[in-house]
């Protein structure tokens, strides 16, 4: 028989659930930290084509400035303010 330098498909999904099962028994909170990790990573790559699959439209941005008027500026004389 000739020995193979990896282990097969089966073997190494049972080793990985194994693996996660014993670390969510021993230290729980590490696991859950991963997954909230995962969760925000996954959040900011695929936030934008699912609102663009779900039809949602961008919302036009505050103008951070007041857009000055195309005319002679009028100073105030005496006590207009």
């Amino acid at each position: 028989m000739q020995s193979r330098p990896y282990a097969s498909p089966s073997t190494v999904s049972t080793m990985v659930f194994a693996a996660l099962r014993t670390a969510t028994i021993r230290a729980p909170y590490i696991v859950a930290g991963f997954a909230i990790g995962g969760a925000g990573i996954g959040i900011a790559l695929f936030k934008d084509p699912i609102r663009r699959v779900l039809g949602v439209e961008t919302v036009v941005p505050v103008p951070l400035t007041y857009p000055m008027p195309q005319r002679a500026r009028n100073p105030p004389k005496g006590y207009e303010d």
